[in-house]
Formats: structure tokens, C-alpha cells, sequence
């Protein structure tokens, strides 16, 4: 199990203060995440582990999808047998 870095670039939010409010707290409530920092317009989102609960992936692939970010990077995560 190594830790794994996801991109989410462009970062935007949809028009108002509570959305991006809104973003960082559903990215705080994913348990596998360790860390997150912006750097210009990308947020680099640092996961504990490459091996994640069904419930953390299903989290993250909503995010992504919700703030139109590539979900295929998700690929490089593995889906744990149990939780």
C-alpha cells in the first residue's frame, strides 16, 4: 500500500461562498484523505493509502464528477475486500 496524489484542475466552484464551503467539507468527511494543498488553479488531494473502502471511492467519485474532474485517475485506486 503506497499513498497516492490526485489532481483536480481546473479548481472551481459553482457561484457562490457555500459551494466551495460545501467542497472542502465533503473532502474532510473522506476518511482516506490525508492532505490537500492548492497550488494555482490545482488542488493536489494526498490519500493515505492506494487501497480505499468502497464508501471512500464512491465519495471521491462523486466529488470528482460533481466538480467536473477526471475520474479516471481513480484507476490508480484499489477497492478493499472488507471494511
Amino acid at each position: 500500500m503506497s499513498k497516492v496524489t490526485l489532481t483536480m484542475t481546473p479548481l472551481r466552484f459553482y457561484c457562490t461562498h457555500k459551494d466551495e464551503e460545501m467542497f472542502f467539507q465533503w473532502l474532510d468527511s473522506i476518511s482516506c484523505v490525508r492532505s490537500y494543498e492548492g497550488v494555482g488553479k490545482s488542488l493536489y488531494v494526498t490519500l493515505t493509502t492506494d487501497v480505499v473502502s468502497r464508501q471512500n471511492f464512491l465519495l471521491l467519485k462523486g466529488l470528482f464528477k460533481r466538480y467536473g474532474h477526471d475520474t479516471d485517475q481513480l484507476s490508480k485506486l484499489s477497492i478493499a475486500e472488507s471494511e
